[in-house]
Parts: C-alpha cells; structure tokens; sequence
C-alpha cells in the first residue's frame, strides 16, 4: 500500500539522508533503519490512519447501503456511493 502513495520511497530516502549516525557501519545501519522505521510509523498513522477502523466502517457502509437496498431501494448518489466504497475495500484491503 506505501509503494502506491505517491512521493513514499524520496520520503524514506530523505529520512535516511537526514538521519546523522556516527559509529561502525553496521551499528549506523541498525540505527539508521531503526530511525527510519519509527518515521514510517508516524507517517503511516498520518496518512492511512488505523488501516482496521477504516475496513470496519467501510464494510459498515456497505452493509447498511445492502439493507437499504433490499428493503427500499437506492437512490442514484448511494449507488455511486456504494460502489466507490466496494472499490476502495477491493483496492485497499484485500490484504486480510
């Protein structure tokens, strides 16, 4: 999903580059990756948010458009809403 977000790879690659180390190179590696993944973490959480709770609602959504349907039928603007929201769980959590 990160490889996908447009600008993610110059954003790791300047991380690393920002990221001041001194020591053994394998010690300014380790450290280095350490930094670096604690910036993906921030950013992650800034950008997807808890990837869980948006599942949930999407599938919440969903549902709720399903039932609708089934009993009264669906307006144009919640067909488009309703197939948009099956596209973005389709695209985005497939993964499980």
């Amino acid at each position: 999903m990160w490889l996908e977000v447009e600008g993610f790879c110059d954003l790791v690659k300047r991380w690393w580059e920002e990221a001041q180390v001194e020591g053994y190179a394998s010690c300014v590696v380790a450290r280095k990756v350490k930094l670096v993944k604690e910036e993906i973490k921030k950013w992650n959480e800034e950008v997807f948010g808890d990837v869980k709770i948006r599942k949930y609602n999407i599938l919440d959504s969903i549902n709720i458009l399903d039932v609708k349907e089934e009993s009264s039928g669906l307006c144009n603007e919640e067909l488009v809403q309703g197939k948009l929201a099956k596209e973005e769980l389709g695209k985005n959590y497939s993964f499980g």
